[in-house]
């Protein structure tokens, strides 16, 4: 690659960083783990109990320590519920460590399949918000409550939480897509600079260590 190449591929680079800065551009990104089992394990076990944490996800709370988010499962109105699998309309709140406020995703889809299990869920907005909008001092409206989504990826951005099974062999894995920074619109609400912050230091920091953790928890390599 020629000199001009090479600057034109970080110019490429760094106009793409500053388009996904400002929440015009997406990422996505896979976090896996691979467990190979031993003759002496039982597969049917464990294959269910891999199946069970995927799906309890009141338990990942546990998962890697203090460091890590704080997850809670709620039904579409935002009461807590402990079921041990997710139901579809379900929403999770997400407490990020520090005095930060909650994020907010719904469950949109659940498979089981004799070799595969999944369930995907994208941001939304807070269902405990019982003001539907406010006005301002001039008496216009305000964007709705249920226009914002609150997350730090706009609604687009979708996770997938998986786990397979192939012989003897556990892969879990999980796949963020369309990762949008939710800063540009009214989706945002008053949250724009702070989703941002939360959102680059969630690719910088944050994702490597908690998903990579959560797909060792649920693959069977670490148990907590």
């Amino acid at each position: 690659m020629d000199l001009k190449s090479k600057i034109d591929q970080i110019k490429n680079k760094l106009k793409t960083e500053a388009d996904i800065l400002s929440g015009k551009e997406s990422k996505s990104k896979v976090f896996e783990s691979v467990r190979q089992l031993t003759d002496q394990e039982n597969g049917e076990q464990e294959w269910s109990k891999a199946q069970q944490r995927l799906f309890d996800v009141d338990r990942w709370s546990d998962v890697g320590g203090i460091s890590t988010a704080s997850f809670l499962l709620h039904d579409s109105m935002g009461n807590r519920v402990t079921r041990k699998i997710p139901q579809v309309g379900d929403k999770i709140s997400i407490d990020l460590p520090g005095p930060l406020p909650l994020n907010w995703v719904e469950v949109v889809q659940i498979k089981e399949e004799p070799e595969k299990a999944e369930f995907i869920v994208c941001p939304t907005s807070d269902p405990t918000k019982t003001v539907d909008s406010d006005q301002d001092f001039s008496g216009e409206d305000l964007v709705g409550e249920d226009q914002v989504t609150d997350h730090f990826f706009t609604s687009d951005a979708l996770s997938i939480f998986r786990v397979e099974r192939k012989g003897k062999q556990l892969t879990a894995t999980q796949i963020g897509l369309h990762e949008k920074i939710n800063n540009s619109t009214e989706e945002a609400g008053n949250k724009a600079l702070l989703n941002t912050l939360v959102a680059e230091s969630g690719w910088l920091l944050f994702q490597p260590h908690q998903w990579q953790t959560l797909t060792d928890y649920v693959a069977g390599i670490s148990q907590k």
